[in-house]
């Protein structure tokens, strides 16, 4: 892990005050010691997600962790297939949230490792941006293309009948504890104007009740 990773990740877990959400993503998105990410790990992330206050905390996070400037190739990475996951599989509002980081998405789509500029000049060395490009092309299209989001999300409420994936209830909160999301203006609003609230219908034992089938998307 490099000593820049390593530094990040432990500014956050040892914070005073750092919260679960924060934890959590922090932990896997901050490892360069691989760059996957377990399905497990992506659902309990899209699970805190329909709690607004984390769903915040995680993609501010995630914001950081997408500046090429500052992060390892496998940081990137591992925050542009968090980004997706989250489009696809957690609340409306991430897909919100993802509009508002649109521009860096969609800037990771050309990235060159070998050609990020620091203040100590070009890093160098071997390009090692292919899987950022292949995962950051193709995420941003979706995001340019509110139908296709849709579509993504039916597809996924069709097949499992819910848009949450299955885990454990801590992961939750009752709706009446939910308050108003605040995030970055922008006029689609995909969580809160624009078009049907896909998981709308499903309360928080039927969430929960999900049966180990549901489809999981694989990174």
């Amino acid at each position: 892990m490099s000593s820049a990773t390593f530094l990040k990740r432990q500014s956050v877990l040892l914070k005073p005050g750092a919260t679960e959400a924060e934890k959590r993503v922090t932990v896997l998105v901050f490892n360069d010691q691989t760059d996957g990410i377990s399905s497990k790990d992506l659902n309990g992330l899209a699970a805190l997600t329909f709690n607004p206050k984390p769903a915040e905390e995680i993609f501010l996070i995630l914001t950081d962790a997408l500046d090429p400037q500052q992060h390892t190739w496998q940081t990137i990475l591992k925050a542009v297939i968090v980004v997706d996951h989250l489009v696809r599989f957690g609340a409306e509002r991430c897909v919100d949230h993802s509009w508002a980081i649109l521009r860096r998405i969609e800037s990771l789509a050309q990235y060159n490792s070998a050609m990020v500029k620091t203040a100590f000049g070009l890093v160098g060395g071997r390009d090692n941006g292919l899987p950022v490009r292949e995962r950051a092309g193709p995420l941003a299209s979706m995001l340019n293309d509110p139908s296709a989001i849709r579509e993504a999300r039916a597809a996924i409420q069709e097949r499992q009948g819910a848009i949450v994936p299955d885990v454990g209830a801590a992961d939750y909160i009752p709706k009446a504890q939910e308050q108003a999301v605040t995030s970055t203006p922008d006029a689609r609003a995909f969580g809160s104007v624009a078009g049907t609230n896909l998981a709308a219908k499903f309360d928080l034992s039927q969430v929960i009740s999900l049966s180990l089938s549901l489809y999981i998307y694989i990174i």
